[in-house]
């Protein structure tokens, strides 16, 4: 861990926001294992992992298909989802 212990730097903190942003994560550390498994119970679904325009094609009858499943995985529901949208927010 890079801080095994943050709170030594805690003093540091000055303005509202960084300590709304440490109350945040100290509430977020006493939930992690609670999170951890709520993340554990979502399903495992089929994802391409490498979505994006040059993958998806159009049928001449509105069909959707993707191509280039050299990627292909068994990942979290959303997964392929998150991930192109992060692209496409990069572009």
């Amino acid at each position: 861990m890079y801080a095994p212990n943050p709170e030594e730097y805690i003093h540091q903190l000055h303005r509202d926001n960084d300590r709304s942003l440490w109350a945040w994560f100290q509430d977020f550390t006493k939930r992690i294992d609670s999170n951890l498994n709520d993340l554990h119970r979502l399903p495992r679904v089929l994802a391409h992992q490498d979505l994006s325009q040059m993958n998806m094609l159009l049928t001449q009858n509105g069909n959707l298909v993707l191509i280039d499943w050299q990627f292909m995985s068994v990942s979290g529901l959303g997964e392929d989802l998150g991930k192109m949208f992060g692209v496409n927010m990069s572009l």
